[in-house]
């Protein structure tokens, strides 16, 4: 895989390059945060930065442990990141129990720009319980 225009490189392309030789040494890995937000949205929110987990790592959403990120071919080679809908529910985690109202709106702006599964983030708020019920009736409000 050729290296990026360093100078213009998106957040999109940045992972693509680092996922795309994680799993060239043999790494499974997984983007998370922000910067999913920012691949979804086509560059319209910058995260900053790239949350990346190994995928033997047991990563999770709240009590949410059975995640299956979207996988997308890169020269030849399988790179992992969260779907859209375990995206949404990731920004609404952070609404929910860190109060990070921005989350929420991350949580619209991949919404409105990508297809999701309505009744999973349902089903994930009714499972969380407490805050995640009213906050999944805000969501779905300002979609």
């Amino acid at each position: 895989m050729q290296s990026p225009n360093w100078s213009t490189v998106t957040e999109s392309e940045l992972w693509e390059y680092i996922a795309w030789h994680l799993s060239a040494n043999g790494v499974d890995s997984v983007l998370v945060g922000g910067a999913v937000v920012s691949v979804y949205s086509d560059g319209i929110y910058k995260s900053g930065d790239l949350d990346i987990v190994y995928t033997s790592y047991n990563s999770s959403i709240g009590e949410d442990y059975q995640i299956i990120p979207d996988v997308k071919r890169v020269s030849g080679k399988m790179i992992k990141i969260l779907s859209p809908t375990d995206c949404i529910k990731d920004r609404l985690a952070s609404y929910i129990y860190f109060n990070a109202r921005e989350c929420l709106e991350q949580a619209i702006l991949v919404a409105k720009r990508q297809s999701f599964n309505l009744k999973e983030i349902k089903r994930w708020c009714d499972s969380e319980g407490g805050k995640a019920k009213s906050a999944f009736e805000e969501f779905k409000n300002l979609l």
